[in-house]
């Protein structure tokens, strides 16, 4: 007797599923609802249209098509009751009824489960509020680092965060909960313990009395939950020989499930952490997922219809499924793809080769008539030999239309991250570095006018951190998407002998294609008079990265340091890590005119060395920098570092990001085109060759670094004394302050103060958002925490010493502080006031006939209220002033006058004496 049998779904998963049921003697046919492009075989394989979200209509359809199995695997059709319902209608199926299949979609269900059962877990809390959420984390959990933050709901958009410390715990919290006060309902999240050590997923059969296990599969590189939120996905996993107390724990949660009348036959398993103190339990399974579907259902060599009747029938005692036995441990890589899968699509059909021995694509993408298929195979005839190490099939290809093309050649480069890894180590700021790599390798091709077809990294690293693999994972993702290029998956090469921890390398390796007539630099129609268009620069190229160190050194600045000139804003650290521009978008299509000659991004050799690279040796090329604007910075480190005209032109771009050398009669009609995309200018011109040294002659270049420098150097010997930094901390206690201006201002070149720290009582606060978002560090420290004041003075003061902070400003502030805290921070203590005296609130000034009103700066001391006065800004109220146009004057004389009251005393010119009189200090 022969069944046809239904899969539900429409991923990797279902087609490794459909497949093995196929391989049953006993399966007449496997229609798989609504499976995808690859599901269908052609043979025993089909897709089926029925709308599987409407129980009622699969009911109907499982009757008349005498459908003998159903088997589901989408959580969201498990938890809404599919299996319920199909067999309360008499279909056979196999997996988790709508209560057990809650134990994998909510996280929080599972933890009370595991508590209620005695099953070791990490420790936890359930929250909807936020607030709470981080009291917990700042203030109960001293035993315990509560530092992974996720939402309780498995399908959550929102991501998990595994955090480094408290701060970025709570931080992770404000994350979480962001968009919750603009109406979105509440959801719960969990709070719970982060564990360190090897994970295992621990998978079984079960009948809802006993249960099979499945090989034991270790998981590392990357964590597959964190992962929720990322389009491809990779994990790898382990197939590991070793037995680990796996069968202990999974009776004893048979035996929890028993007792909660929650039976059911189908997938149970969990996910292990194996730490110093013992095993504890992630979460659970109920299903299989892409990963565990493509690295242990190879192995099964029973027949898996058999195994899936045993377990229905409630027999499988007497059917125990039997596996491949690997020697080793077998490394597989798997890619996790996403629930949506392109439905309009066609894909070519792979040679499968024999039944036994399946192979399945990683991704299929069709780019302008290129198919490309990318590969990570894995063969139960593979696994059952026992790989080891680098033994496993891992390889990329990718087929070409030839049609659309008369004489292709295929453009190749590498390239390396180099010294900017160690910036972004410091910096923490990894994408960074990935977005340049792939910058660099595109616009390697661009020069020889190839198309970009594919770009596949090498990120080989040492023992680090889940966010920074996930960081370099999505700046190659974002970057390859800007260019419309395919990422080639492979996995991270994992060699701690060779890598320190939190060391890692990464290159690129990036392939293009270019019809042959066209190919670019075309040497033998570059001719003396022919223009060179410079192409504005958007970053400082890596080459020149050790010369800048070697200066900020010298004047002991970090990579955390403000720069001195330009976007002050911004650090050395995020001027070293900015991403070369990609300039594949906006210059390609010049290129395809036909008039360019020659193409070539500045980067290694400077723009010297870049010329040289495209120049006949018959010809040499004079360049005048005065024809562009080269950016202050530059001017800075030629006069910083001491630097030599030949060394700016050697090793930096100057502010030209890619040269392109046209014919003289139409270079202005190519001009006018780049300055559609990009800044550009003509530059220079080629002329009748010269000795090496001279072949590219950069004249006035002294001249425009010092024309850029000239107000620079003035202003910057206005400040030479301004060594003294003054640390602020801002403590603020309303939701409607800003400090903006107060931030900014502080980090303008010459400021002798800086804020490294605002503290509010309340959690989620705008201004609290923005300061950590440049960088600035955060703390919240709510007073209805505490048991008596003296507590919460005591945390404050905590926190103030621990980032040695010079001036306090108090915004807003209401709160009395006591003696001994006033005393301690005696002169160092501001607080604001948003009257003039004898003060008139906002709202009483237009009725009390108020010719002015204003703000206030006081020092604050014990029995004296408001305090000694540093300052007073004052508002002239017009007739036709209202509370709402007042308010809004207001504001911005409250944002002045803090300012100008911290700039004040941090720069000594007011100071407060021993008696409690501000004191003036005359400048000279």
């Amino acid at each position: 007797m022969s069944d046809r049998l239904l899969v539900v779904g429409r991923g990797v998963r279902e087609q490794v599923l459909s497949r093995k049921l196929a391989l049953s003697s006993h399966v007449k046919q496997v229609l798989v609802a609504p499976g995808n492009a690859n599901t269908a075989d052609g043979k025993k394989i089909c897709n089926s249209a029925v709308l599987v979200s409407n129980p009622s209509i699969l009911k109907q359809f499982c009757k008349d098509h005498n459908i003998g199995l159903v088997m589901v695997n989408t959580i969201s059709l498990l938890t809404s009751g599919l299996i319920d319902e199909l067999t309360e209608a008499g279909v056979r199926c196999f997996g988790p009824n709508s209560k057990a299949s809650q134990l994998e979609a909510n996280r929080s269900l599972a933890k009370e489960f595991m508590d209620q059962h005695g099953i070791p877990t990490a420790r936890w809390k359930s929250f909807t509020n936020p607030h709470e959420a981080c009291r917990f984390i700042t203030y109960f959990t001293l035993d315990f680092p509560a530092l992974v933050v996720k939402p309780s709901a498995l399908g959550s958009a929102r991501n998990v965060y595994v955090a480094s410390d408290k701060d970025e715990a709570c931080r992770a919290v404000q994350q979480l909960t962001q968009d919750w006060t603009s109406g979105t309902p509440a959801e719960t999240f969990i709070v719970e313990e982060r564990l360190e050590g090897e994970e295992f997923a621990c998978l079984a059969f079960t009948d809802g009395s006993t249960f099979a296990p499945m090989p034991l599969v270790k998981i590392q590189d990357v964590h597959s939950e964190l992962n929720q939120g990322s389009q491809t996905p990779v994990a790898e996993g382990l197939i590991c020989p070793a037995k680990m107390d796996s069968e202990t724990k999974l009776t004893k949660i048979t035996d929890a499930l028993k007792k909660e009348k929650w039976q059911y036959a189908g997938i149970l398993g969990v996910k292990v952490i194996v730490t110093e103190q013992g095993p504890d339990i992630l979460g659970f399974k109920c299903r299989f997922r892409d990963l565990d579907s493509q690295i242990i259902l190879p192995q099964l060599k029973s027949d898996f219809y058999d195994v899936t009747q045993a377990a229905i029938g409630g027999k499988l005692g007497s059917c125990i499924p039997e596996w491949a036995q690997a020697k080793a441990s077998v490394p597989v890589n798997a890619l996790v793809q996403s629930s949506e899968y392109p439905e309009n699509k066609e894909f070519k059909n792979e040679d499968q080769g024999p039944e036994t021995s399946h192979t399945f694509p990683k991704t299929v993408t069709i780019t302008k008539g290129l198919h490309i298929v990318t590969c990570g195979l894995v063969s139960s005839e593979d696994l059952a030999r026992g790989l080891h190490g680098d033994s496993r099939k891992m390889f990329h290809h990718f087929e070409v239309n030839m049609s659309l093309y008369k004489d292709p050649v295929f453009v190749c480069t590498n390239n390396s991250a180099g010294c900017k890894i160690k910036v972004a180590q410091s910096c923490e700021e990894h994408s960074l570095v990935a977005q340049d790599l792939v910058a660099v390798c595109i616009n390697d091709l661009l020069s020889q006018r190839a198309e970009p077809l594919v770009f596949m990294p090498l990120f080989a690293c040492g023992k680090l951190p889940v966010a920074t693999r996930q960081s370099v994972v999505d700046g190659l993702a974002s970057a390859c998407k800007l260019a419309k290029t395919t990422l080639l998956e492979r996995e991270v090469v994992w060699d701690p002998d060779v890598y320190p921890e939190g060391c890692y390398s990464l290159t690129g390796f990036a392939v293009g294609v270019v019809e042959r007539k066209i190919r670019l630099p075309r040497l033998d129609k570059i001719a003396e008079g022919d223009i060179v268009i410079g192409v504005q620069s958007s970053a400082l190229h890596s080459n020149s990265i050790k010369l800048i160190k070697r200066i900020i050194e010298k004047r002991s600045d970090k990579y955390s340091t403000f720069l001195p000139v330009g976007n002050e804003d911004h650090t050395w650290g995020e001027l070293l890590l900015t991403s070369m521009k990609m300039y594949s978008h906006s210059l390609l299509s010049v290129l395809q005119t036909g008039h360019v000659r020659a193409c070539v991004p500045v980067n290694e050799g400077g723009l010297k060395g870049c010329i040289l690279q495209v120049l006949p040796e018959s010809l040499g090329c004079i360049i005048d920098a005065l024809c562009w604007k080269i950016p202050t910075i530059f001017s800075w480190l030629y006069k910083e570092g001491g630097l030599l005209e030949e060394d700016m032109i050697c090793s930096f771009n100057c502010g030209i990001g890619a040269v392109l050398i046209v014919q003289r009669n139409v270079a202005q009609q190519v001009l006018s085109e780049v300055q559609k995309q990009e800044d550009a200018w003509l530059i220079g011109a080629l002329i009748p060759g010269h000795s090496d040294a001279r072949r590219v002659q950069v004249r006035h270049l002294a001249e425009a670094l010092k024309v850029n420098a000239l107000q620079l150097w003035k202003n910057i010997s206005l400040h030479k004394k301004s060594t003294n930094i003054r640390n602020v901390a801002v403590f603020f206690c309303t939701t409607g302050t800003k400090l903006q201006h107060l931030i900014d201002s502080t980090r303008m070149l010459g400021s002798l103060a800086r804020v490294t720290l605002v503290i509010s009582n309340q959690t989620g606060v705008e201004e609290l958002k923005k300061a950590a978002g440049i960088g600035i560090p955060t703390r919240v420290i709510d007073q209805t925490f505490f048991s008596c004041h003296a507590d919460f003075e005591l945390a404050v003061s905590k926190v103030l010493e621990a980032f040695s902070i010079d001036l306090i400003c108090l915004v807003d502030f209401k709160r009395t502080m006591s003696g001994p805290f006033l005393d301690k921070w005696k002169g160092k203590l501001l607080n604001t006031y948003r009257t003039l005296s004898p003060s008139y609130k906002v709202e009483g000034v237009v009725q009390a006939g108020a010719k002015v009103c204003g703000c206030t700066v006081c020092f604050t001391v014990e029995s004296s209220a408001p305090g000694p006065m540093v300052l007073q800004e004052t508002i002239t109220v017009q007739t036709d002033d209202t509370e709402i146009t007042l308010t809004e004057r207001m504001q911005e004389a409250h944002q002045r006058v803090i300012t100008k009251a911290v700039l004040l005393v941090a720069s000594g010119t007011v100071s407060l004496d021993k008696d409690g009189r501000v004191c003036w200090k005359s400048e000279t």
